[in-house]
Formats: structure tokens, sequence, C-alpha cells
């Protein structure tokens, strides 16, 4: 047998036992033997990718005139008489097992249609692209009358994007393929492990040597899966250049050092960057993965540094979008969504935090007593959507989301919600005060749309915080301590805060209010089914302390026996609730310890304080069950004396008895106005005089 190779790229032909001993020269045709379409370096004899046709190629072109009549038993692809590619863990071997199936075609040599094409096998696979068995192409080129034989390797079964996965030129550890812009190309980095720094652009096959490479032009650069470049120097990706993640292929930027990234990453869901430098830069990718910065979403791990690498990489990187896709994200931290605007601080402005679906991603909070899961104090312009957050079983956190105001920023504004929130029954935490599932110190403009929140006290509407737990009008009443930023000691606004879109308002246990609220105003609830469940005393759905001004309720009310509980004002406000099937209705007394003891008797459907108010109000209540309940009700004062409580330019219609429009006798002067209807009767009160 005689062995037949090109000097530059050659097919080495096997002749047929007892053929004449000759040398032929298969010659390339073309540029370096590859078709014109295809765009190559200079130095670089391997074909590219052809998008419109999905697949991965090498085309060399060969002369085949010149052994027409010779018997072809096998060929094998060389380069410089080497086997052209090996797996990188066996680069010394001078024989790979396997090879590919060949199809044969005849080739035309006017429409230069290749003839061979050999399928290649699995991801993974040794002999990915090591040797070709190319007996009837050529046997098929010889015998038709074909001059030239092109040979042609595709993988349709796995992403063409990635041609190169465990395997690499012997001499040449770049791969071109056709780019999206004909001015471009791809370079593979070298995996050999004795490049120590892939910042250092004097090595060649380094991926800072990769970059330099593509200069100006558009191009990607392979990172071959299951390996870790570390990078030990700064290093800037322009934003001509793509990066493509192999599986496994992790950059380890070493502490001090930075990389800066401007351009696109093609990446799936691991690891890609590690150590402990920094990542910069402004990436041309539409989402940020929490899953690249190591985060395993098996609610097991610990995935708080993970995510929160996410969060921040997002807004620095002006990408303002994280997804967290399908997962079960564990954390022992609070999620900082924060914001101050100081100097030195990530700004978080305009950050979008979205999962899969409100089933299919969670963040677990172990972050214990007196900890929210997530914390967007400040944040402007903040959004997130099809999460689910949910207490752990470890160390459950006592908070779902909390957002302040903080001190050098006080804004908090503009926030929208689509989540789910599972606390549990814990009337132990906060305090005392229960599990809350939205904790809103003075922040303003927030939307909650599609909402579930399962918790003793599901939505906290708070003007105060740093106030002590004996302040007047119970301001100290919620306070919280574990804030990311130092927050404002004073009284702020807290309006124009609106739930929509048929939310769900649980509270659990009965024991606490479904809203509790301290001086909020505009609080508009459309489609909002308030409810409660469990064993316990009936509560109620709104708890109001301060003012309560300009509320705005359409909705289904199951459960809390009593609409409002007016500790303070209520204000300027519009109701339409329709209650539906409750069960018995006991009367417990106000939270807060304004009236002495349990009181007998079925909650009414409005109650006030000793010193509550319901002004310029006007409220309807459609009620399917446990009608035989008073309309209205009275606290009683601590030291004993007479309640001051009042009405005034209201109207309150019920589908009640006639009997339970009553009120009681000690009515004092200031009531004016007050009309009280059931359709059948209508009842005017003006300064304590009832028609």
């Amino acid at each position: 047998m005689v062995r037949l190779f090109s000097a530059v790229l050659g097919v080495a032909v096997l002749l047929a036992a007892g053929a004449d001993a000759a040398t032929v020269e298969l010659k390339p045709v073309g540029a370096a033997g590859l078709l014109p379409n295809d765009y190559v370096q200079a130095d670089n004899p391997i074909g590219g990718y052809v998008p419109d046709q999905g697949e991965w190629r090498m085309v060399v072109e060969f002369d085949l005139g010149a052994v027409k009549d010779i018997a072809v038993d096998k060929a094998v692809l060389l380069f410089d008489s080497q086997p052209l590619f090996t797996p990188a863990a066996t680069l010394d071997a001078a024989v790979i097992p396997g090879s590919g199936d060949v199809e044969g075609v005849d080739y035309d040599s006017a429409a230069k249609q290749p003839l061979g094409r050999v399928a290649g096998p699995s991801q993974g696979s040794e002999s990915l692209a090591c040797r070709v068995d190319l007996t009837e192409a050529v046997r098929k080129t010889l015998g038709g009358g074909g001059q030239y034989l092109a040979i042609r390797f595709y993988r349709a079964d796995v992403d063409p994007r990635n041609p190169a996965a465990g395997a690499r030129s012997v001499h040449n550890p770049r791969l071109v393929i056709n780019p999206p812009q004909p001015t471009g190309g791809s370079l593979l980095v070298r995996t050999d492990a004795a490049i120590a720094d892939h910042a250092d652009a004097n090595v060649e096959g380094s991926l800072a040597w990769a970059v330099g490479q593509l200069a100006d032009a558009a191009g990607t650069v392979e990172l071959p899966g299951s390996m870790t470049y570390a990078i030990g120097g700064d290093l800037t990706v322009p934003s001509n250049v793509c990066l493509r993640f192999g599986c496994g292929a992790v950059l380890a930027v070493a502490e001090g050092k930075t990389l800066t990234i401007d351009g696109c990453v093609e990446a799936g869901l691991w690891t890609i960057f590690a150590g402990k430098g920094k990542i910069a830069g402004e990436p041309k990718v539409e989402a940020i993965r929490p899953q690249w910065f190591g985060a395993k979403g098996d609610g097991q791990a610990d995935d708080i540094e993970p995510l929160q690498k996410a969060v921040d990489y997002a807004c620095t990187s002006r990408v303002l979008a994280v997804d967290l896709g399908r997962g079960r994200y564990r954390i022992t931290r609070t999620l900082n969504g924060t914001n101050t605007r100081e100097a030195g601080t990530i700004h978080r402005d305009g950050l979008r935090i979205f999962g899969a679906s409100l089933i299919g991603t969670q963040i677990i909070g172990d972050t214990g007593d007196h900890h929210a899961i997530v914390e967007t104090s400040g944040a402007q312009w903040l959004e997130m959507e099809r999460v689910h957050l949910v207490a752990g079983g470890g160390n459950p956190s006592s908070i779902g989301i909390f957002t302040g105001c903080p001190k050098a920023c006080p804004q908090s504004q503009n926030q929208i919600y689509h989540v789910v929130i599972s606390l549990g029954d814990a009337m132990q935490q906060n305090g005392g005060l229960g599990s809350i599932g939205i904790w809103n110190y003075a922040a303003e403009e927030h939307t909650y749309r599609s909402l579930y929140i399962h918790a003793n006290r599901p939505v906290v509407l708070w003007a105060f915080n740093g106030e002590k737990p004996d302040a007047p009008d119970h301001k100290g009443m919620f306070n919280y301590t574990n804030s990311y930023v130092e927050l404002l000691n004073a009284p702020h606004s807290l309006g124009v805060v609106t739930f929509s879109g048929e939310s769900f308002l649980q509270a659990v246990g009965k024991h606490a209010p479904v809203v509790t609220s301290h001086c909020a105003n505009s609080l508009t609830m459309q489609g909002v089914y308030l409810g409660s469940v469990g064993s316990g005393a009936n509560t109620c759905a709104f708890d109001v302390y301060g003012s309560l001004t300009n509320l705005t309720y359409s909705g289904t009310i199951e459960g809390p026996a009593t609409f409002a509980r007016v500790n303070g004002v209520l204000i300027g406000s519009r109701a339409s609730a329709t209650y539906g099937l409750v069960g018995e209705a006991q009367r417990t007394g106000l939270l807060y310890g304004d009236q002495t003891g349990a009181m007998d008797g079925t909650a009414p459907l409005l109650e006030l304080g000793p010193a509550g108010r319901i002004e310029n109000c006007d409220l309807t209540f459609t009620l399917e069950a446990q009608r035989e309940r008073p309309l209205i009700g009275f606290g009683k004062p601590k030291d004993g004396g007479a309640p001051a409580a009042r009405m005034a330019n209201t109207t309150v219609r019920t589908n009640q008895p006639t009997a339970c429009l009553a009120t009681p006798d000690a009515l004092t002067a200031t009531w004016a106005n007050v009309v009280l209807s059931n359709g059948e009767t209508k009842r005017v009160i003006n300064e304590r005089t009832a028609k």
C-alpha cells in the first residue's frame, strides 16, 4: 500500500494491495482547498458553519483526476500527514478510533455540490471529526468520472453553533465559521492547562489572544466546555466579539482583577463566572441568569450569593433584567434590591426580576424572624413578576417583601409586583405581630397585580418607622430594624398604592387584619378577594390607624367579620364589598387594647374605636350570609368614659334587616349627615337625631 497526501491539506489514500506503487498528489482546488462560499482566514484551512442549512461543515475540494485508475480502499483526512483532529484529552495519539458513516453523492462539478457527507457522532464521542472513512465516496467519484471530491462534516444532532466540543485542530486552535456578518469569524480558545492566564494576549490560543485576532471585525470566540479559564489580569471583550460558552466553560477572574464584557454572551444554564474578581461592562444580553454565577436552584443549596451577584451585575451592566427561569432558590440572607443613589453604591432603579411561572419559580426564605425575603427600599421602577416567595423550613423568613423610605433618598416609588407570597401561621414572629406578606413603609406609587398572599398579616401600609413601641397613636407598632439602608426616622407620605387583577389576600389564622394601615392615602383595590383561614378569632379586612384617605375597594370578602375597624379616621373613601359565606363572627374588640377584654355578640361591619371617625365616605355591603349582625359598632375607652367616635357626610348601603341599622344611643353631637339604608328603610342621622 502507498499513503498519498497533500503537503498542505490532503487525503491519505490507502491503495488496494497489489497495486503498482506510485505517488499521486491530491491537489487542492481554490484557496486552501475550500469552496469559494466559505469565509476563512488565510492561514486557516478549515471550513465553516452554514446558517441557512443548519450544519457545521468542513469542506475540502480535491482534484482526483490523477487517480482515476487506482482502486481506492480507504481515505483518511490528514493535515501535514497527521490526523487533523484529536480529542483534547489524547493530543499525542497518532491514530484515533472510530469513524463516521459516509453518504456518497455524485459530484456535480458545474454546481460544485459535495460528494462526501459524513454524519457527525453525538456530542462527547471520542470519534468526533477524528477519522473519516471515504471509501465509497472516492469510489463513486472515480466510477462516475468525477474530477473533484468535496468532504462535508455536519452535526445536526447538536447545537451547530458549538462545532468543536471535545476536539480541536492539532496544528491550529482556531475554527473559522461563517458569522452573521461576512467580515467576521470564529476563534476557538485553546483548552491547554498550560495557559496560566487567559488575559495574556501574548499567549497563542488564550482568550485575550483570540479576542485580539478579531481586532475590529465582528466575530465569535468559542470557549470549549468542561474547562476553567483563569483570568489573571484585566481583560476587555469589546462589543464586536461574541463569547460563546460550552457547557462547563468557566471564566475564573482573579481577586482584584476585572473582566469587562461589552459584547454578546451565549451560554446555557451553567456556571460561566467564578473567582473573586469583578465582572463589568455592558454585555449584549436580554437578561442575566443566576446560574451563570453558580446558582443551583434545587431548593437545598444556599443560592443567596449567586442570586445577589446576578441582581447586582444586571444593575451595574445596565441590562436591568434577571431571568430566574424555572428553579427553587433557597436563600439565607435577604435579597438586596435597595437603592440610595449615593456615590459608590449600586443603583438598582429600573430592575426587573422575573421567573418562568408563579408555580415553577420560587425564592425560599430562610432569612429568619424579622427579616424579609426581598427588600427593595429606595428603588424606583422596579418590577418583580412570576415569582413565588415562600418561607423556608429551616429558619423561616417572617416577611415576604419589605420596601421602605431611605434617609439618603426619601423615595421608593413605581414598583410593580406579580407574585405569590406564602408565609406560615406564626403569630410569635415580628414581636407578636405575626408573619407579614408585604410591609410597605412610606413607599408610594406601587402596583400589585394578580397577587396572592398567605400570611398572618398579608399587607401592612405604615407611614412611620423607628418609633418607640409606646409612641402615641400606635406609630411604633411596626418598626423594621434590619434594612440594608438607613431608613428615614420620620413620618413620610404613603400614597397611590394599587391592587388589581383579581388579587387574593388571605389572613392566616384569623388573628390579624388583612390590611393594616397608618396614614396611607389613595389606596385602590379593584377585584380583590380578602379572606382568612385557620382557627382563631375572626379578624377584619381593614384595620385603620392614623388616617386612611381615599380608599377605593371593590371585591369579595370571606372570613373577616368586620370590613373596617377604624381606630383613626377613614375619610373620602368608596367601597363596594360582597360578603361571601362566613362562619360565626364573634366580636373580639379592637386589636390594640382600646377596649377591655373580649366583647360578646356578633361583630359589626363597621367598628369605630373610641376616637374613630368615618367621614365623607360612600360604602355598599352585600351579604350572602350572616346578615343578622350590627352594621355599626363602637369600642369602649379604657378609662370607661364615653366614646368620642363620629360619622359625618357618609352613606352606607346594605342588604341587612332594618334592625341592623340601629346605632348606640350615646352618639356625640358631631354626627352629621349620615345615611344608613337597606333599600327598604333609610335612616338619617344628623346631630344625634335619627329619623
